[in-house]
């Protein structure tokens, strides 16, 4: 039977998508007050691999990482994920939709459409067609995707559950994007195209030189050092995550 031993710290990282520099940097200044201190920051990546996210963001997205000076446990990840979304929320932006009407030729009701059961309500022409109105929707200025590394891996936070994909609690799962072997990370099969990148795993084999030298430093030294919060303090923190992120999005804003 295999002994069961408290996990080794890990490395926490954010990689965001934006468009404005003014997004990022409201974004950095409100996770710096809730995880601390950043002790890297790559250089600024276009993000033209898909463009799934300019209808919300924007175009001419770019892409940037940061790693934090604080090594977390890896069960904090899902509370962290909850903070970064709520984060979101609140650099959202308000923008004004309007709803053209439609014609009575666009979608024409006729009565031969099929028998209709009794909680379908009357056969009416109103039901078919959109009213004439604008409303206020918010769309997101900056996509924060956090995770971490460790000597082996690296790992992704996300709410999509899919074949690949580990529950990890509170609604999010685990992606192990990339696996480090052969001196540099290495993608799989499912890796995202631009985590496949040359550029991007450099920046991650930078960032796990510094997280091994701090990983050296607690075995060297014990567990309790500047860079690292006691495994009973970080789980408390963990539970407690969650409900006090909004207060700190609030307090900061």
């Amino acid at each position: 039977m295999g002994k069961i031993r408290k996990c080794r710290p890990v490395k926490l990282i954010c990689g965001f998508i934006y468009s404005k520099e003014t997004s990022l940097a409201k974004a950095k200044r409100l996770l710096e007050l809730r995880l601390g201190k950043i002790d890297f920051q790559s250089r600024e990546f276009p993000f033209d691999y898909t463009g799934y996210y300019e209808n919300e963001l924007g175009s001419n997205l770019k892409r940037r990482f940061l790693a934090f000076k604080k090594l977390i446990n890896p069960d904090a990840l899902p509370a962290i994920k909850a903070f970064t979304n709520r984060v979101e929320d609140k650099l959202a932006l308000s923008c004004t939709k309007y709803q053209e009407p439609r014609t009575m030729n666009q979608e024409p009701r006729t009565m031969d459409q099929g028998p209709r059961t009794m909680d379908q309500g009357p056969r009416t022409e109103l039901a078919w067609y959109v009213v004439r109105g604008t409303w206020s929707v918010k769309k997101r200025s900056i996509n924060i995707d956090p995770g971490y590394l460790d000597m082996a891996k690296l790992v992704l936070a996300t709410t999509k559950d899919f074949c690949h994909r580990i529950y990890l609690g509170s609604g999010i799962f685990g992606e192990v994007t990339l696996v480090y072997r052969k001196d540099s990370f290495q993608p799989w099969e499912w890796t995202y195209p631009d985590y496949r990148s040359r550029e991007y795993i450099e920046t991650f084999n930078r960032i796990r030189e510094i997280y091994r030298a701090q990983d050296q430093k607690i075995k060297n030294h014990g567990p309790r050092t500047k860079d690292q919060v006691s495994h009973k303090t970080q789980g408390h923190r963990s539970q407690r995550f969650v409900r006090r992120s909004a207060f700190c999005v609030r307090r900061s804003a």
